[in-house]
């Protein structure tokens, strides 16, 4: 008994102090309360981390062969992952790369790095492997997306259902889950919804000081430019837009807030220019940098069909509409602007019956733009371009924008129609009437379960066990070495990830990645020799070469040039075939360790003599 009665007598006590002083009840009250308000922000992580586990759970069984969706970009990801933490660990600099293309190297800065996030994963990638962080961050990804953009729509929102709708939008919209399956800078939008929570700071509450809220808009923005540089390049465009819908007909309101907003840009622009001034200098001056547009930004542009037809990433998708959405954009995986007809319609009709709301205004405004400009410089209508122009052809002219993908713009339309989803759940929970909430609710529901994402799959690629114990075969740093099958684009792009695997320091001169051609212009990996030719006719076609006469000295001159030390065959088609041809050229067999075939010595011991 004396176990129950100690507690109860504490409690009574408890009682006594809170009654005979209010201000402490006040105080204690107002404790629990904050300890209960975060209860829903850290169930809205739970939730969001549960959704990405649950997409990305096939790739869980073995996250250091395999990765959710597909090849080829994902390898190439691993690579950029093992650079930063090898770049820094060696002291060298980590914007350009004589790992990949060597001797001439690639310039990092015009590639898809992320810099950032390679640093930030070093930890997973030292302890666990390049492909284990690739997994960790897609799925923190969505994650942490969906719960920055929690946070934000609490701000515009009352009580807790809309916020968390808002979140799980954003966090498995359909540009973020199909992204995934390739591009991990591209998914890896978290910092958009931050950037929205500082800027509300600096021109609705005014909560901070300007130079203050602006250095950190400064920070944000060069963690952007060293993630992914085309989404700091287009979001600004879209807080623009966001401030013009926020500010009209309310001009007198914008100009008192025009003072702070100039004080904080000075702050942000310093911040920036602090920080990025040296991988800006790498980019537009540095060694290996290209002039020119990067991408064909017609082709990935958003299918008008595309508003209402889903794609194979959907979990209901018909194969009468995944025959058609199959064309649509570059890859099917930008395809990624699908609302879907029920949403489409709650979207529209809930616009017009609210559009005097000023959140529903500025949402719809950004939301609806970013729609238009995701369509492209031109129409495009079941896979095929209209040639009708539209209001992105003049941002595509421009430098940088000209190499923003428009189908990506898709970002900001998801943004937006999560803040007017959790604004209508919003109006739906404080109807007047039960039924009336029922049926909103169910609207909602019903309108959300058309673009629900199915699981990304899975893409397997065990690496051979030569390149999982690289520094035990003695292999120096200085060596170059030309591994098989050989790449200039995601085809076949193993070896960048079997280079990720061993540490980073295999020099090859190979390369998936943007360099410059001749002219400038940026071309796929290094231009075609006698030797990569030959490389990539066995790879493609299994026909056996045997390099005589010209063909054979400028094959030697080629290794000699390149200074290549070191010939590995790994795992790959024609495998058979490709041994065969470099058997013959150095005239000796290779060594088979680790699964692979292994010739050294290649510049001392050179090409052998043509057999007569």
């Amino acid at each position: 008994m004396n176990g129950v009665r100690a507690p109860v007598a504490r409690a009574a006590a408890t009682m006594r102090g809170v009654m005979a002083d209010p201000r402490a009840a006040a105080t204690r009250l107002g404790a629990l309360a904050s300890r209960l308000s975060t209860a829903p922000a850290l169930w809205a992580l739970v939730i969001y981390g549960a959704g990405a586990f649950l997409l990305t759970s096939a790739a869980w069984h073995d996250p250091s062969n395999s990765w959710p969706g597909g090849c080829c970009d994902p390898q190439q990801s691993a690579w950029f992952l093992r650079w930063a933490p090898y770049a820094l660990a060696h002291g060298i600099n980590p914007f350009v790369t004589y790992q990949l293309n060597s001797p001439d190297g690639v310039n990092l800065m015009w590639n898809a790095s992320f810099m950032a996030l390679g640093i930030i994963a070093s930890p997973i990638t030292l302890l666990f492997g390049p492909v284990v962080a690739y997994n960790v961050l897609i799925s923190a990804g969505m994650a942490l997306g969906g719960w920055f953009t929690y946070f934000v729509v609490r701000r515009y929102t009352s009580g807790v259902a809309g916020p968390m709708v808002a979140g799980a939008i954003y966090a498995f919209s359909p540009y973020t889950t199909q992204q995934a399956i390739l591009h991990l800078q591209v998914m890896f939008t978290v910092l958009v919804p931050l950037f929205v929570l500082v800027l509300d700071s600096l021109f609705i509450r005014r909560s901070r000081p300007p130079w203050v809220l602006g250095a950190l808009l400064g920070l944000l923005a060069a963690l952007q430019l060293l993630i992914f540089e085309e989404i700091l390049a287009t979001l600004t465009i879209f807080v623009v837009v966001g401030l013009v819908a926020l500010g009209w007909g309310r001009w007198t309101d914008v100009r008192e807030r025009l003072a702070s907003g100039v004080e904080a840009l000075g702050a942000a622009a310093l911040t920036f220019v602090v920080l990025c001034a040296w991988p800006l200098y790498v980019q537009f001056l540095g060694p290996q940098r290209i002039h020119g547009a990067v991408q064909d930004t017609n082709a990935f542009s958003t299918d008008l069909l595309n508003l209402v037809l889903p794609t194979q990433y959907q979990r209901v998708s018909p194969a009468a509409a995944t025959v058609i959405s199959q064309h649509f954009s570059g890859l099917d995986g930008e395809a990624t602007a699908y609302i879907g007809l029920p949403l489409l319609i709650l979207l529209v009709a809930f616009v017009a019956t609210h559009w005097r709301d000023i959140r529903v205004r500025t949402a719809s405004v950004v939301a609806g733009v970013a729609l238009i400009f995701s369509l492209g410089p031109h129409l495009h209508i079941g896979g095929q371009s209209t040639g009708w122009p539209l209001p992105w052809w003049p941002f595509a002219q421009l430098p940088l924008l000209q190499d923003a993908l428009p189908s990506r713009l898709s970002l900001y339309m998801w943004l937006g129609i999560a803040v007017l989803v959790a604004i209508a759940v919003e109006t739906a929970i404080h109807a007047q009437c039960w039924r009336r909430t029922a049926a909103g609710l169910a609207a909602i529901a019903v309108s959300l379960a058309a673009i629900l994402p199915a699981g990304l799959g899975v893409w397997q690629a065990d690496t051979p066990a030569f390149f999982q114990s690289y520094a035990r075969h003695g292999i120096p740093a200085s060596s170059v070495v030309l591994i098989a099958p050989f790449f200039r684009d995601g085809a076949g792009a193993s070896p960048m990830l079997w280079a990720a695997v061993a540490g980073g320091g295999v020099r090859m001169p190979e390369a998936y990645a943007f360099i410059p051609a001749p002219d400038g212009t940026p071309m796929y990996g290094p231009p075609a020799t006698n030797l990569s030719t030959i490389m990539e006719q066995i790879q493609d076609t299994g026909v056996v070469i045997i390099a005589r006469g010209p063909e054979r000295d400028a094959v030697a001159g080629e290794l000699s040039r390149l200074q290549i030390t070191h010939i590995i065959v790994g795992p790959m088609d024609k495998r058979a075939q490709m041994v065969a041809f470099f058997t013959d050229l150095l005239g000796r067999e290779p060594q088979n360790v680790g699964g692979v075939q292994l010739w050294s010595n290649v510049q001392q011991e050179g090409v052998a003599p043509a057999p007569s």
